[in-house]
């Protein structure tokens, strides 16, 4: 945990100059920044009171979950192409998918996407008419939606 707040570099040459692998005797021997010496024993802290919260008379509601619809893209989607197909922003769709750490879902086709609820139908809808091309600006694949043309319209004479 000591890793993750100051580095793995840093824990190892207190580990080295000290002999000790234990978080504890890092702190003792003032081996560890000060961010890190107060980080770990708060993470702890916190860890040991949502354990068992009652023990310290804290009482926490969770909230409701948000209610959505859920979708499988089946293949990576660019997220700002489904805010496009649904009509709503991206930090919308971010905030509903906190798992999603790209505006991409992963290709994998059992990924369920969370979308506002009542817009499932309109995304599955579209979602179909997607074309891949290949050669976006990134260099990978761009989704992009396919352009219907309108009905042609025959004059009976």
């Amino acid at each position: 945990m000591a890793a993750y707040n100051c580095g793995p570099g840093n824990v190892q040459k207190g580990i080295e100059r000290t002999g000790y692998a234990d978080f504890w005797e890092l702190y003792k021997r003032n081996v560890l920044p000060r961010e890190t010496k107060n980080y770990v024993p708060i993470i702890i802290a916190l860890t040991l009171i949502a354990k068992d919260a009652a023990h310290y008379n804290i009482q926490a509601e969770p909230e409701a979950p948000v209610p959505t619809d859920v979708v499988k893209p089946g293949r990576a989607i660019d997220l700002r192409l489904v805010a496009e197909t649904i009509d709503v922003d991206v930090e919308t769709l971010r905030s509903l998918n906190p798992s999603l750490l790209r505006l991409a879902t992963p290709d994998d086709p059992s990924f369920e996407l969370h979308l506002p609820l009542g817009t499932a139908q309109r995304f599955s809808g579209r979602s179909r008419i997607f074309l891949r091309t290949s050669g976006s600006a990134g260099g990978g694949i761009a989704w992009r939606p396919e352009k219907r043309s309108p009905p042609s319209r025959r004059s009976i004479t």
